[in-house]
């Protein structure tokens, strides 16, 4: 993949999460309502993506961990897309988290091959 595209991906993915977890927690909070998951369940979630994110986007004190980043964002929003599943929400609503996983996942390989 070109470094450039990569790099752009990986942007787009780290910065969703950002904006998801920060613009849009109400509806954060909602979808974990829908779940059925406790509060402090999502508050550990939101935690570890938006660290997955700075790792993605290779903020922090050691280079290297872009690839873990993109791995546990991948990791969450598979989870993410089997609670929706759980709950029977429609392919809409999994689409975001489908996009951002595989977005992940093409970072990801990006950067161990």
């Amino acid at each position: 993949m070109n470094p450039t595209a990569a790099a752009l991906l990986q942007t787009f993915v780290a910065m969703s999460v950002f904006y998801v977890w920060v613009v849009r927690y109400p509806a954060v909070l909602a979808d974990f309502k829908d779940f059925d998951l406790p509060d402090t369940v999502r508050d550990l979630v939101g935690a570890a993506k938006l660290t997955a994110a700075f790792l993605l986007l290779g903020i922090g004190p050691i280079d290297g961990l872009e690839v873990y980043g993109a791995g546990a964002i991948a990791f969450f929003m598979a989870v993410a897309v089997v609670m929706h599943l759980r709950v029977k929400n429609p392919l809409v609503k999994m689409l975001p988290s489908m996009g951002l996983g595989l977005g992940a996942v093409v970072v990801m390989v990006h950067y161990m091959v």
